[in-house]
C-alpha cells in the first residue's frame, strides 16, 4: 500500500496562519500537496484521512506532533489518486476540519 506521507517539517511559529483554517495547496494538484495549520496546545496527535466524493476512506494515518509545535506542515503524496474531487479530513483533540481538493 502506498503511504502518502513524504516528509515532516516543522514551521516556525512566526508563520501567519489563521487559527481556524487549515490550508491545502496547490489545489487543484497533480499529486504532491502541502497541508498547513495551527495545532492547539497539547494536541500531540493529528489524525488524517482522504475520502472520496462518497465519503469512502481511501487512505489514513496519524501524525505525532512535537510538544510546543504551533504551526504544523506536512507534505502528502497523493499521486496514486485518479483525477477527481476528494476530501482531506483532519482531526485531533481540538481540531475538526475537512478540506476539499481536486486531483488533475
Amino acid at each position: 500500500s502506498l503511504r502518502p506521507v513524504v516528509d515532516l517539517e516543522y514551521i516556525d511559529s512566526e508563520a501567519v496562519v489563521d487559527e481556524n483554517q487549515w490550508q491545502l495547496f496547490p489545489n487543484p494538484s497533480s499529486g504532491l500537496l502541502q497541508l498547513r495549520g495551527v495545532v492547539p496546545e497539547n494536541n500531540l496527535r493529528v489524525a488524517w484521512s482522504v475520502l472520496d466524493i462518497n465519503q469512502r476512506e481511501l487512505e489514513s494515518g496519524v501524525w505525532d506532533v512535537e510538544l510546543n509545535t504551533q504551526v504544523l506542515s506536512r507534505n502528502l503524496d497523493l499521486e496514486f489518486l485518479p483525477k477527481g474531487a476528494y476530501f482531506l479530513k483532519i482531526s485531533s483533540e481540538d481540531i475538526d476540519q475537512t478540506l476539499r481538493f481536486t486531483m488533475q
